[in-house]
């Protein structure tokens, strides 16, 4: 490229940016780098780094030129005389996506060495880079509000990979900088050290494996020995699982990754800490990483001395600032997190003489956060002086309550997620107040009862500390029950004073408190004023994870429980989400009816909780509600009481009486509708889970009143409004359920039709626009939501649908054709779907994998399939085996045994089944996936094909041979041979010998 080429390009950059991330390719690629190696233009610079990151993150796959691309950005940072840390960081952004894809395949030291280099010559430059490596290393917890994004485990072994060789590189330049004062790079060291305790935040499968073990549920297996045979063998030695099992506790196991310990002995060193206090008050963006340093104390070091005078040297230092000079809200943040290693009177009357310049919501926020870690930690501590904390919290929250709730209630609507945030904390200080609390706000609503203002905000309060008590009772019950059954539990738990806890009687004090919360509503509802009280009252009876019984505590309420219970209450309501939050908790509840032999009638109960049957009149009725959320919710509570009156019902007369009044229901209302929208979303609303008894009657009266051909109206209408994929939604479930196959064969015949019809007119929609959106797909982040919302959304759907298409294939149908043209449909949609694109997308595409699963199952079985898609279902599985996202990795598992074993698929795809295999192999040796399952799939497989291990075993040696030792080559190559030798013995003698063979691979040196 000349020096016009260059113009164009930074043109084209600020006119036709989306063009040209689509244009790119690997001949381009080439040119930008050579391009880049010519010119010292900044802008050029940081353009062609954005492109060139951008197209390796997309492409990886087809990049082979890594290694020189890799080398030479840092010939070109060495020698280009730049002080603009945009150019740095965008030459760097190159070097983190290759990083993060080809760690493994790049020289072990390589990156310290050219860090080590920069850091002496360019130090603005080492820093520009390591936060971008970082900060590529640390993915972002959300992808666009549509899906939390867990660290998935390639994600995570190269992390940890990078932390163990340049750790120790990391911290020495963040020494160096604060040693030498370098004042403009002083805020990036701070930000770097940050950015490296953030990415330790995210625990690897190790650290997460052994809390699930330490928190294991062991109400049912109260042996210890049981929960560690369930247990993944290869994250605990054998020899340590049986000194475990011997002293009856998890002591032996040390969680902490060595990378954290080694994180920690650097910042136990006087210097570094002492080098980092000097820097305050001034600098800001310490006071998080100071809370950060006290949060991995808390975690990991509580009880080791050094560091709890770590922790208590730094709030001397703290001390010793002038407060008037300290921003409130950090240094209330950082406050916070020391509390479990200083609560010596002065630090916290410190802390608490800044309350009263509290004049921010924010501010406040940070004020209740400290309450709330004083009473996390002071609840756990025996015999200490609770009513000066009693006294004091009752008089910070009347301060809130009296001059903000009352006063500033704009601000608070305003602020609102500030004012939930300060809520939430309440709730955790009831916990350790409870009586005080509504001893104290029961007081003030009888002192001022005419106010009506404040007897609504105190009411308010009030249910907020009914709603903490019941959840926190129920948690404290819970601990008791764990440690009946395991006495060491107690070091595993969220600990709670529980001698205190044993004196309370929470049954007494639940009715008293019921019956309060009664009168007070009473009162305001008299006065015209609707309240919380049922949603509060509902939520915590109707409740089954919950283990308080509250059957007993009603029966002593002296109150008619047709009033407590009273539905239609729900009508009053005139706040649409606080109604659908109230018919989502009686929808998920547990509704039975049980035959009194007695009186002879049926009594209604909801989570064990008697209700009387007439409150369930308001449930009664057929009716067109415009808000189609509230309408689903009201439909399935209506089958939900039908299906329970159902099961109760003797003989069949009371069923077929029952079944009748229904559908004459139903007749009634869709026969006077007009609207066919209002019609579909009607059917829609009952076939929900709940309506299995119905299923076939509502399906029957589809089909009698010709609704499918009503419905292929909407087929006119833009396939991504909210319509059509209401359609889609509706038809998976008219086949979501077993129940398909009682249909009649005319409705059969008749669905097979409709499923072809809807789902040629997505397929034909999804062909046509596929181009524009495979250019999309260059786009990178750009474009990731626009490719979902628009193009991945309804496949989503249209594969959720085709799922349950699996019940409707064993239907019998005159229609074999259309059953096989939608096959067909099914086959042309997978070849829709761009491999890349699951890079990012695969957490939201389980249904892609099921679908894949029945097709592997039922139609490879048959021979139907052919290579081109079998060939693709096995590269989709590849794709989720390489990236372990949980749900589709297991399933990915599932398909590539299943396909595996069927007659020419070995033959067909030969070299696939390789990549595969390798890649199980890693899955399974790098990152301790599914141990025990590979190895079985494996011992199939090369049981049959024994000519094939040698090759394999090779290509997993290699991967990390620059990294071992040669007493670690020679043990593998050993304990290769011995797994070897197992593939003629049994399954099981061939799975250890696999197990022990991983062990080595991970935990020797």
């Amino acid at each position: 490229m000349n020096i016009l080429d260059e113009n164009v390009l930074i043109c084209q950059f600020q006119t036709q940016v989306d063009q040209l991330y689509r244009s790119m390719n690997q001949e381009l690629l080439i040119n930008l780098f050579h391009l880049a190696n010519q010119t010292e233009n900044e802008l050029t610079l940081q353009i062609i780094g954005s492109l060139i990151a951008t197209y390796i993150d997309t492409n990886h796959q087809e990049i082979t030129c890594f290694e020189n691309i890799y080398q030479g950005v840092f010939q070109i940072i060495r020698k280009i005389n730049s002080t603009s840390k945009p150019v740095y960081h965008f030459l760097g952004s190159i070097l983190a996506t290759i990083m993060f894809h080809f760690q493994d395949k790049l020289p072990t030291n390589s990156f310290n060495l050219y860090i080590q280099e920069l850091l002496s010559a360019k130090p603005i430059a080492a820093f520009a880079i390591l936060e971008a490596v970082i900060r590529r290393l640390t993915p972002n917890h959300k992808l666009h509000k549509i899906a939390v994004i867990t660290l998935d485990s390639q994600h995570r072994a190269v992390k940890n990979y990078f932390y163990k060789n340049n750790l120790e590189l990391l911290l020495n330049s963040i020494m160096l900088i604060l040693k030498n004062n370098y004042v403009d790079l002083v805020d990036k060291a701070i930000n770097l050290f940050s950015l490296i305790m953030e990415g330790e935040f995210i625990t690897d499968t190790k650290e997460k494996d052994f809390h699930k073990l330490r928190r294991a549920d062991i109400k049912n297996n109260n042996s210890l020995q049981c929960q560690l045979s369930r247990f993944n063998p290869c994250f605990i030695e054998a020899e340590i699982q049986q000194l475990m099992i011997e002293n009856s506790n998890l002591q032996w196991v040390d969680p902490t990754r060595s990378d954290i310990k080694r994180l920690w002995a650097n910042i136990l060193d006087p210097e570094f800490i002492q080098l980092l206090l000097r820097l305050l008050p001034q600098c800001n963006i310490l006071w998080n990483v100071l809370g950060k340093i006290c949060k991995i104390f808390k975690k990991h070091f509580l009880k080791e001395q050094r560091a709890l005078d770590l922790i208590l040297f730094m709030t001397q230092e703290v001390q010793k600032l002038d407060p008037t000079q300290l921003d409130l809200v950090k240094l209330l943040k950082f406050s916070c997190r020391t509390i479990y290693a200083n609560t010596n009177q002065d630090w916290l009357v410190f802390n608490m003489q800044l309350f009263s310049k509290a004049n921010t919501i924010e501010q406040q926020v940070q004020v209740f956060r400290f309450l709330r870690e004083i009473c996390r930690y002071y609840r756990q501590v025996p015999n200490f002086n609770k009513e000066y904390f009693n006294q004091l919290f009752i008089q910070i929250i009347y301060n809130f309550f009296s001059n903000w709730v009352l006063s500033q209630t704009e601000v608070l609507l305003t602020e609102n997620q500030y004012y939930q945030n300060i809520r939430y904390n309440i709730k955790v200080i009831t916990q350790f107040i409870n009586k005080n609390y509504f001893q104290f706000f029961q007081q003030f609503i009888a002192q001022n009862l005419n106010n009506l203002k404040i007897v609504v905000h105190a009411f308010d309060f009030l249910l907020l500390g009914f709603k903490s008590l019941v959840y926190s009772t129920s948690y404290q019950l819970d601990v008791l029950v764990k440690l009946r059954h395991y006495q060491s539990m107690d070091r595993f738990l969220y600990p709670f004073d529980l001698e205190t806890f044993n004196q309370f009687n929470y049954q007494t004090f639940f009715i008293e408190l019921i019956d309060v919360l009664w009168k007070i509503n009473a009162h305001l509802q008299s006065n015209g004023i609707q309240t919380k009280f049922y949603y509060y009252l509902w939520s915590a009876l109707f409740d089954s994870d919950l283990l308080i019984k509250f059957e007993p505590i009603m029966q002593q309420i002296q109150i008619e429980r047709k009033l407590f219970f009273d539905f239609t209450q729900l009508l009053a309501i005139t706040d649409t989400n606080l109604l659908k939050k109230c018919l989502r908790l009686i929808s998920n509840s547990k509704i039975r009816f049980e035959k009194d032999q007695i009186y002879n009638n049926y009594i209604c109960t909801i989570n064990n909780i008697m209700i009387p049957s007439e409150c369930l009149s308001i449930f009664d009725h057929f009716q067109l509600i415009q808000d189609t959320e509230l309408q689903e919710l009201y439909y399935s509570i209506k089958c939900s009481i039908y299906n329970a009156q159902n099961e109760a019902f003797y003989n069949s007369e009371d069923c077929d009486n029952l079944l009748n009044k229904f559908l004459v229901g139903l007749n009634g209302l869709v026969t006077n509708l007009q609207d066919v929208q209002s019609i579909m979303y009607i059917f829609k609303s009952l076939l929900n889970a709940n309506g299995r008894f119905s299923y076939k009657q509502i399906m029957t009266m589809m089909w009698e009143q010709q609704r499918f051909n009503q419905f292929k109206q909407f087929l006119q209408l833009n396939p991504i409004s909210e319509t059509s994929i209401t359609l889609l939604v509706f038809t998976k479930k008219m086949i979501s359920i077993d129940s398909v196959k009682s249909l009649r064969s005319e409705i059969v015949d008749e669905m097979y039709e409709w499923i072809y019809s809807l789902s040629q007119y997505y397929v034909d929609w999804l062909t046509r626009n596929n181009n524009d959106f495979n250019q999309e797909r260059q786009l990178g982040e750009k474009s990731e939501k626009k490719i979902y919302q628009v193009y991945y959304r309804p496949i989503r759907k249209l594969l959720k649908l085709f799922v349950n298409f699996k019940y409707m294939r064993q239907c019998l149908t005159s229609k074999v054709k259309v059953k096989e043209q939608i096959l067909q449909l099914i086959y042309k949609l997978l070849h829709l779907i761009n491999l890349n694109d699951l890079n990012v997308l695969i957490h939201k595409m389980e249904p892609l994998y099921r679908v894949c699963e029945w097709l592997v199952e039922f139609e490879l079985a048959n021979n139907k399939m052919n290579p081109n898609d079998s060939h693709l279902i096995l590269e989709f599985a590849n794709k989720a085996i390489r990236i372990q996202e949980k749900q589709t990795f297991t399933l990915a598992i599932k398909i590539f045994e299943i396909a595996k074993d069927k007659p020419d698929i070995l033959n067909k795809h030969y070299v696939l089944i390789q990549f595969i295999l390798e890649d199980l192999l890693i899955a399974a040796y790098i990152y301790n996936q599914r141990v025990q399952e590979i190895g079985k799939i494996l011992y199939n497989h090369l049981k049959k094909h024994p000519n094939i291990y040698d090759s394999l075993f090779v290509s997993i040696q290699q991967r990390v041979s620059q990294k071992k030792s040669a007493l670690w080559q020679q043990q593998f190559i050993q304990k290769a041979s011995i797994l070897k030798q197992q593939l003629y013995q049994k399954q099981d003698q061939f799975n250890d010998a696999f197990v022990q063979l991983q062990m080595l691979y991970n935990y020797l040196q």
